[in-house]
């Protein structure tokens, strides 16, 4: 928790976790593992 408490970027390839929510000033990217984007456009 403290090192999301800290840093300027998170990148996040799961579910937000539950009640943590990045700062204004820091930059959040999710990444959507294992949604299957891949299959839809193939």
């Amino acid at each position: 928790m403290f090192y999301l408490a800290v840093s300027k970027y998170w990148v996040i390839n799961i579910n937000a976790f539950s009640g943590v929510n990045p700062r204004k000033d820091q930059v959040f990217l999710q990444t959507w593992h294992g949604t299957p984007l891949k299959k839809n456009w193939c």
